[in-house]
């Protein structure tokens, strides 16, 4: 789910869940941070089968009251970010185990081609300090694997058995 668009575009919903409000777009600065929070936000939205538009019409928390409402389940929003970030690290732990590494994550050229106008005009990713910010938030190694302690603490032991032995 792409919960970055609103965001990006100044439209903060998610606020109850640690998101800037008023973010300026089309700049590094807290970028890496805004990407984790979208993606741990935004999984389990997906895997739950909710529109992204009309998740965006909703608080986080709000979010977290559809789960607990629906299932039954004592779900938080701090669950609800859990639950995004295991299966975040769990999608990339079985990309490693099938050969993804550091060097896949790259930005096709046409990205880090500046426009000439628009709103974007001019604007390209510093794309190795977003690298480089995102996967120390994200417990990511040099080689762009997750690190062990951290599959561990997300309950994911086979997983780090797998990727580190």
């Amino acid at each position: 789910m792409h919960f970055a668009l609103p965001i990006e575009q100044g439209i903060s919903p998610f606020t109850d869940a640690g998101f800037q409000e008023n973010y300026t777009g089309q700049t590094s600065e807290g970028k890496a941070e805004m990407i984790k929070l979208c993606e741990d936000l935004g999984l389990p939205c997906n895997s739950l089968v909710i529109c992204q538009f009309v998740a965006w019409t909703y608080s986080a928390n709000e979010l977290a009251d559809i789960v607990r409402v629906t299932t039954g389940f004592d779900f938080t929003l701090k669950d609800l970010l859990s639950c995004g970030e295991r299966t975040w690290l769990l999608k990339r732990g079985l990309g490693n185990m099938m050969g993804v590494r550091a060097k896949d994550d790259r930005l096709p050229k046409r990205i880090l081609t500046p426009l000439n106008e628009g709103a974007a005009a001019g604007s390209v990713p510093d794309v190795e300090k977003l690298l480089r910010e995102y996967y120390e938030i994200r417990g990511l190694d040099e080689e762009g694997k997750p690190k062990k302690k951290v599959l561990i603490r997300a309950g994911l032991e086979d997983v780090a058995k797998k990727l580190h032995g």
